[in-house]
């Protein structure tokens, strides 16, 4: 007998009578899937990547859960790809919450196999750093700007989230904020022609993080007077 859907239909002295019932067959583990690792570790917003093997048979079915809740490809951050002899999860980016266990189940015709992972992460340490403190310009003169470094576990920095903000003088931060452009390997906030408001400190905030508070100072330009002797000389 074949699982599925049965219908039993009797008749007596005229009257018919129908009752269907579901045969359902119970299921032997074959190995189906393996993990390729059984620990995998990961850093706080950086991607969290599980795999399995799959190792032959027919596998009608293949999906995850991770810490009892079952993923799906359609949810925010997460890709499952099935294809050839393995199947991936990918989570990203991958959150502390996500520490725990995460288990690949596969059904097959009569047949079940499972493949558990376990998964460890740590916290993402975010370094900002100014690269000159104080900075100092000459007041209402190109160029000025101040630049800071920033680095991560995970070695990705995305520029967009970083504001450099000025600081009040009660120590809180304005709202005079910008997003940083990129010079280089670091990143900055530039002034232009900056004036005597612009002086102050300012700090760098990433990711719940904030740098110390970067000085920049402003200084009057220092007219100097030609006399005529220097001119004269100028000229020869």
């Amino acid at each position: 007998m074949k699982e599925g859907t049965y219908k039993c239909q009797v008749d007596m002295g005229g009257k018919t009578s129908e009752a269907a019932f579901e045969v359902t067959l119970p299921l032997r583990h074959e190995d189906l899937i393996e993990a390729v690792k059984e620990k995998v570790a990961f850093v706080e917003g950086g991607k969290l990547i599980l795999e399995v093997k799959k190792l032959g048979g027919t596998i009608k079915e293949i999906y995850w859960e991770c810490n009892g809740v079952r993923l799906h490809a359609k949810d925010k951050g997460i890709k499952i790809q099935n294809g050839g002899a393995f199947n991936r999860l990918t989570i990203s980016p991958a959150d502390l919450d996500d520490i725990g266990t995460c288990t690949c189940f596969a059904n097959g015709i009569g047949t079940y196999d499972t493949a558990e992972i376990e998964i460890s992460g740590e916290e993402n340490e975010i370094t900002i750093t100014p690269i000159k403190n104080p900075v100092t310009c000459t007041l209402k003169k190109k160029p000025c700007f101040m630049e800071f470094s920033v680095t991560s576990l995970t070695g990705k920095i995305v520029r967009n989230d970083m504001r450099i903000c000025k600081v009040n003088d009660d120590g809180s931060v304005s709202d005079d904020c910008v997003i940083p452009k990129q010079s280089g390997a670091n990143v900055k906030r530039g002034f232009g022609a900056a004036k005597a408001d612009k002086a102050g400190d300012y700090v760098l905030t990433y990711m719940g993080q904030q740098s110390e508070p970067c000085t920049l100072e402003l200084v009057a330009k220092v007219k100097t007077k030609k006399t005529k002797k220097n001119k004269k000389q100028q000229m020869q």
